[in-house]
């Protein structure tokens, strides 16, 4: 059931309650130029559109065929890509951070990605790495640049996608061994008992096919562990430790184990030129077949860069919208977050979560539709909500826990628990709000952010911007809150695919988008009513 909303006391949170939950609220559309607004609205309308949208990947196929590639950028350049786009480089970005940072608004800078195992070549495979490894190293360094921009301003974020560091077939091969392997854990932990003995799981990874010497490798595996539960199991088949590489070396190739090294070396790259910075460090959630790899990824750089003590650097996307058939057995994010949270504190390192709703929705049940399994996405919308909110309670919780502990309110640096909220959805904010002041979390403490896409049209005049829950981020930042913008930028050929998943994305989410458009003529009629009126005084 859904959870009951604590209330908020607090001069102030009563305010940023009030202002987010009045449906007439248009705080972000009074200094935007009407042409802005036309766009957007025009914008927007296209895509609620669903046959536009779900004809848009057979549009570029045949525009590319007929050598109609410049026509459809141009088109694509002047409208879609200005509404959800900042532009060709992240220098092109600088203008619009500074004027977000007027408005006490933060940025997560982004170079817009979007790969897949269908993506990939055909080649040989030494041909295939080759390749790949090139294309990630390039990625690599244009990441890097993406830090030193966003550094320009403390505090920013950047958004990273592991599968630009490697190959997708190697994300989506890792994330099989795993899945298979934390299921068997499961299989074999009993209700009276989540731990096994060291022969136990030994037992548990016999039975995975095509594991070498499992007698020898396992026990080196586990060390001095009498007693082995799914969070040390997970601590324990890190893919980069020696044995792990050899328990799996039928498995993954020798040039798998090599690829999956690299693609951790790019990574720490990363994390250590945004600690110098100053920058944090978004890993993004992708596609549910590709994901317990990237979680591991993710946990390796948390380990290594969250030290207790200091501000986090790495923060790990859950999302709530599909499941990944592990131990649990469950469609929620919940137990996740849970083993996350023990995990950390287990292992004596800062966690950072963000919190996504999910996205990838069309291609997930296209996908599964396609292989014939079960569907991955959550049965309802209210399942995806009391998820997404659960989590929101269980961290608030985990906060006042440790302030309690500590005698002292929880700062980032010294809170071993941050979190982002990246969400549109109005009550999702006012139910977090409500959640945090109830346990006496300071929203001024840093350790809670908030984030929104940046989706805004230019002005043929200027630099106005309209963006997707503006009213959401300009309220919060009204009152002093941390609040991001997701910026993303990229050449108009490379974020094609992003632009496909961001039409789609808005075409499901009706709710949303129809609220936006709402709010939009709601301006113009009041505008055009003033004009009338003073047309008539005149």
């Amino acid at each position: 059931a859904e959870q009951e909303m604590p209330v908020a006391t607090g001069s102030i949170m009563e305010k940023v309650i009030s202002s987010l939950a009045d449906p007439n609220n248009r705080i972000a559309l009074r200094d935007k130029p009407t042409t802005s607004l036309i766009l957007s609205l025009v914008v927007y309308k296209a895509c609620s559109m669903k046959w536009l949208i779900d004809s848009a990947p057979s549009i570029f196929s045949y525009a590319s065929y007929t050598h109609l590639t410049k026509p459809i950028n141009f088109i694509i350049r002047h409208t879609v890509f200005n509404q959800f786009v900042g532009g060709e480089s992240s220098e092109d970005c600088q203008k619009t951070m500074s004027k977000l940072k007027d408005q006490g608004i933060g940025v997560i800078l982004a170079l817009s990605v979007e790969t897949d195992v269908d993506d990939v070549e055909e080649r040989n495979a030494s041909h295939q790495s080759i390749h790949m490894n090139q294309q990630a190293d390039f990625f690599m360094d244009a990441t890097k640049q993406c830090v030193l921009s966003a550094g320009t301003q403390p505090g920013n974020f950047i958004a990273l996608k592991i599968s630009a560091l490697t190959s997708p077939l190697l994300l989506q091969k890792v994330t099989g061994v795993l899945s298979d392997l934390y299921e068997s854990f499961g299989h074999h932990t009993s209700v009276s008992s989540h731990t096994l003995s060291q022969s136990q799981v030994c037992h548990v990874v016999a039975q995975h096919r095509g594991l070498v010497n499992v007698e020898e490798n396992v026990p080196e595996i586990i060390h001095n562990n009498n007693e082995v539960d799914i969070v040390d199991f997970k601590q324990m088949m890190l893919l980069h430790r020696p044995a792990v590489m050899s328990l799996l070396s039928n498995i993954l190739t020798e040039q798998d184990q090599k690829d999956w090294l690299r693609m951790l070396h790019r990574v720490d790259e990363i994390c250590s030129l945004a600690k110098s910075c100053g920058v944090k460090v978004l890993i993004d959630a992708e596609q549910s077949y590709l994901q317990l790899a990237i979680d591991q990824a993710a946990s390796v750089m948390e380990q290594k860069h969250n030290q207790l003590g200091s501000r986090p650097t790495v923060f790990n996307t859950l999302t709530h919208l599909f499941w990944i058939p592990d131990q649990m057995y469950t469609k929620t994010a919940l137990p996740k977050l849970k083993l996350d949270l023990l995990a950390a504190e287990r292992y004596k390192y800062g966690l950072g979560v963000k919190l996504v709703r999910g996205a990838y929705m069309v291609k997930e049940r296209a996908r599964a539709a396609e292989l014939g399994y079960s569907d991955p996405i959550q049965n309802t919308i209210n399942d995806t909500h009391e998820s997404y909110h659960s989590a929101i309670l269980l961290l608030s919780k985990a906060l006042e826990v440790t302030q309690h502990k500590t005698g002292n309110p929880v700062t980032e640096e010294t809170s071993p628990l941050s979190f982002v909220i990246a969400s549109h959805n109005h009550e999702s904010i006012m139910y977090a709000c409500n959640v945090l002041q109830h346990h006496h979390i300071s929203l001024d403490s840093g350790v809670v952010s908030f984030g929104q896409l940046y989706d805004f049209s230019r002005s043929v005049v200027g630099m106005h911007r309209l963006g997707m829950a503006d009213n959401i981020s300009y309220t919060l930042s009204q009152y002093c809150l941390p609040v991001y913008k997701y910026l993303p930028y990229g050449e108009v050929e490379q974020v094609i695919p992003y632009l496909i998943r961001r039409g789609q994305e808005n075409a499901a989410m009706m709710e949303r988008t129809k609220l936006e458009c709402e709010l939009i003529v709601d301006e113009l009629r009041y505008r055009f009513l003033q004009n009338m009126t003073r047309k008539m005084k005149e």
